[in-house]
């Protein structure tokens, strides 16, 4: 049998998919099930040039993953998300420098520049809780030792903290 559904992000935007079950009597193995992935849980995006500022910076949405690259150990990669009041911002960070000894320095900065939490990271997180909502930046800022060409993803998410939190900046 055949089951159509549709899913909404939390932005509002809508996938529709089916799935098959198949279930058999004399089968002796329990029923196996497969979902299609909306399609937008499956897109991931590149960032694009130039995102070097604050005022260039790539749009994030929440819990969808971005890839980039690094042109040298000068090229910043800024990119901005939106977050409510009380919220945590949390960072994963997955890096393929070219050499094992590399890293980037993941910052988390408010709308005016400043770091609100900062990390050196290959493969990690880095998280802070903002005491205003408004417009948050992540900072991927590469070491000394990353070449052009070396690449990473990283997925920001938001979510309401559910216990009392330090916030930044205090």
């Amino acid at each position: 049998a055949y089951f159509d559904y549709t899913i909404e992000d939390p932005n509002g935007a809508q996938s529709a998919a089916s799935v098959e079950v198949t279930v058999s009597a004399d089968s002796e193995v329990a029923p196996q099930f497969s979902f299609m992935q909306p399609s937008f849980f499956a897109a991931q995006s590149s960032e694009t040039e130039p995102n070097d500022s604050l005022s260039s910076a790539d749009e994030l949405s929440s819990g969808v993953e971005i890839a980039g690259q690094s042109s040298g150990n000068s090229d910043n990669d800024f990119y901005k998300i939106s977050v409510g009041s009380g919220e945590q911002i949390s960072v994963s960070f997955a890096g393929a420098p070219t050499y094992s000894s590399a890293d980037w320095s993941v910052d988390i900065l408010d709308g005016s520049g400043n770091v609100l939490s900062s990390a050196d990271l290959v493969n990690g997180s880095v998280t802070a809780v903002v005491g205003s909502a408004g417009d948050y930046y992540v900072k991927v800022d590469p070491g000394y030792s990353i070449q052009s060409g070396d690449t990473y993803t990283l997925t920001a998410s938001t979510a309401v903290t559910s216990v009392n939190s330090e916030t930044e900046p205090n």
